[in-house]
């Protein structure tokens, strides 16, 4: 983080039982675009500056089941350094999980983070 100054950092994932590697494709493709689409980001892999974070104020809680989406968003609108290591430093669990399990209620969350609008529903 220190030799390429950067303000986070990520990797990418191995999937648990599906013998794939997160995030493929969109880890190449502006951080910009693709945040108007997903998360790219691996959230169990995040290494943040304290600073960056306080920054950008905080996690919201506001955006319960896309908090990390949300943080994610405003670094990157912000123009903090934030790169995606290219090794799947991790196993990522997708059984079972809140991506799985609050699906929808994910959703909406998400959707309220793309269309930079805060939620009615409040945890």
């Amino acid at each position: 983080m220190k030799l390429y100054k950067l303000d986070a950092c990520t990797t990418r994932a191995f999937v648990l039982k599906q013998n794939k590697i997160t995030p493929n494709i969109s880890m190449y493709l502006p951080k910009k675009l693709i945040m108007k689409l997903k998360n790219p980001f691996i959230h169990g892999t995040l290494v943040i500056k304290k600073s960056s974070i306080i920054q950008v104020g905080n996690y919201n809680e506001k955006f319960y089941y896309s908090q990390d989406y949300k943080l994610m968003n405003d670094l990157i609108a912000k123009n903090f350094k934030v790169k995606i290591l290219k090794a799947p430093l991790y196993h990522l669990n997708m059984e079972g999980n809140i991506s799985v399990e609050k699906k929808d209620e994910q959703e909406y969350y998400a959707n309220c983070v793309r269309k930079n609008i805060e939620p009615r529903f409040v945890k």
